[in-house]
């Protein structure tokens, strides 16, 4: 007896288009309304050259990667690590920095306290190049002038000082860069002859940003000279780190830049009191007359001084881009001077008459980044 086949008759070619038809509906319904959706298996090549082709969001270019910020004392050394001028160089060969820094103290790189009256404004310009067949490298020109409302010096001016400087910045490896700096120094006041100084700088691009700085004293001397046979061109070390913190939801950027200065002997030149005993001979009779005065000797090698700074900065992103990338900074640093004759030095400049071993300084102004 011949059993019935259990087996469904097969579906109608009619009844399989329509539920082909439900099933691509259905899933087209699940996608959102501006999506679109892509050519079917057997899309006529007109019907596929009339639709709209995927569109990816652009790609976000990429951010410069920081680098070491703070290098010395002056903000015009600051300036010659800033992340915008030696990270990844950018697109364009030619840049420049301009900074504008008002203080309420004046001290140079080797720790002299020039001017401590009235308000301090030093602007700084860069001029920066990177030649696009040597990305590694870029190359710097720039000057420094200190403007001052109390006028101070041998012939005393609002205009202090003037400083040239230009060198070199080379990226080695990944995280290292190796720089040399050659900067004059001319006094608008007459307080100082020319000089100028040569510096290299090891920085490596890491969370503490360490560096260490050895400056040579090419002409002159940058410290103070109580007696001349006893100068001499000589060199200083400086050793420092540059902490950085920028917060995720508030664009402000915390930089801790702290670091000390190495000097051998003779660098400064420190006054010791001395006495000195003469004797007389008058009709027949010996006096004996006793006498102390300052007489300069050169000061013991070590630390000349340690200093430390808090400083905040800001984009200002409400101003176009046109206008350049504009930066607000504020900073307060402090300095401990520990060698002898660096006091000494600036007792005699004045602006330190009692022989302060700390100082704090304050600092706020504004960069511009074209």
């Amino acid at each position: 007896m011949d059993t019935m086949d259990s087996r469904r008759p097969p579906a109608h070619p009619s009844r399989l288009r329509s539920a082909s038809i439900l099933s691509i509906l259905s899933i087209l319904s699940t996608l959102p309304a501006h999506a679109e959706v892509p050519p079917t298996l057997g899309t006529p090549f007109l019907e596929k050259s009339q639709l709209t082709p995927l569109r990816l969001p652009p790609k976000a270019k990429p951010r410069p990667k920081p680098a070491p910020m703070p290098l010395g004392t002056p903000f015009r050394e600051i300036a010659l690590l800033d992340p915008l001028l030696f990270s990844a160089p950018p697109p364009q060969p030619l840049h420049a920095l301009l900074t504008l820094d008002f203080t309420d103290h004046y001290l140079t790189s080797n720790g002299l306290h020039v001017e401590n009256q009235g308000l301090v404004a030093q602007p700084l310009l860069l001029l920066t190049y990177s030649p696009s067949s040597i990305p590694a490298l870029t190359l710097t020109l720039g000057t420094w002038n200190s403007w001052h409302t109390h006028p101070s010096g041998h012939h005393p001016h609002h205009w202090s000082e003037t400083d040239w400087l230009g060198g070199l910045t080379l990226t080695l490896a990944r995280d290292w860069s190796l720089s040399a700096f050659y900067s004059r120094y001319e006094s608008r006041t007459g307080s100082f002859a020319r000089s100028s100084s040569l510096a290299f700088t090891l920085a490596h691009d890491s969370f503490l940003h360490p560096y260490i700085t050895a400056t040579r004293q090419t002409e002159g001397q940058q410290t103070y000279v109580f007696y001349q046979p006893l100068a001499d061109e000589s060199y200083s070390l400086q050793f420092g780190i540059a902490p950085s913190y920028t917060f995720q939801r508030w664009p402000i950027k915390v930089e801790l830049p702290t670091y000390f200065t190495c000097v051998p002997d003779g660098f400064y030149q420190e006054l010791r009191t001395e006495t000195k005993t003469v004797a007389t001979h008058y009709y027949g009779h010996t006096y004996h007359y006793r006498y102390s005065y300052p007489a300069a000797h050169r000061a013991p090698g070590g630390i000349g001084y340690l200093s430390s700074a808090l400083r905040l900065s800001m984009p200002l992103a409400f101003i176009p881009e046109r206008y350049g990338k504009w930066t607000a900074f504020t900073a307060a640093q402090y300095y401990h001077f520990i060698n002898e004759g660096l006091l000494d030095g600036n007792q005699a400049l004045g602006a330190s008459t009692q022989r302060e071993r700390a100082l704090l300084q304050f600092h706020a102004g504004v960069s511009i980044y074209f």
